[in-house]
């Protein structure tokens, strides 16, 4: 048997579709939710601050989408703002802990199915 590859088992064929579908929901419901949690913390910001809102961030009242909405949050400048309030300094932490980790999670996840693969492979 030398140089020929065994094909994976339809079991193992099976756990790894189903591994792939799982890991891109998690990662998808991972984004969703931090595009909610961004939008929840920008409404709240713009509702309890306005004033500090508009002169630190001019466009948060744009009613376009931008990047900077996003960006915001993690700005030094944000995080003194925001460590005023109790509650929006607790999202912003949360934000910026799921930001972080929906830019992990795909590449963790593409790792552990790698290693899986060889893993079954060999």
């Amino acid at each position: 048997m030398d140089g020929i590859i065994n094909p994976m088992p339809k079991s193992y064929q099976f756990a790894a579709f189903f591994l792939v579908l799982f890991g891109l929901g998690l990662v998808a419901t991972l984004w969703i939710l931090t595009a909610l949690k961004n939008h929840l913390l920008l409404k709240e910001f713009k509702i309890k601050m306005p004033q500090q809102a508009l002169a630190v961030f001019p466009e948060v009242f744009s009613a376009g989408r931008t990047p900077k909405k996003f960006w915001f949050f993690f700005s030094v400048s944000a995080q003194e703002l925001l460590s005023a309030d109790p509650r929006l300094n607790k999202m912003r932490s949360q934000f910026v802990r799921m930001a972080v980790a929906s830019l992990v999670a795909p590449f963790l996840f593409f790792l552990i199915a790698a290693v899986l693969t060889l893993v079954i492979r060999h």
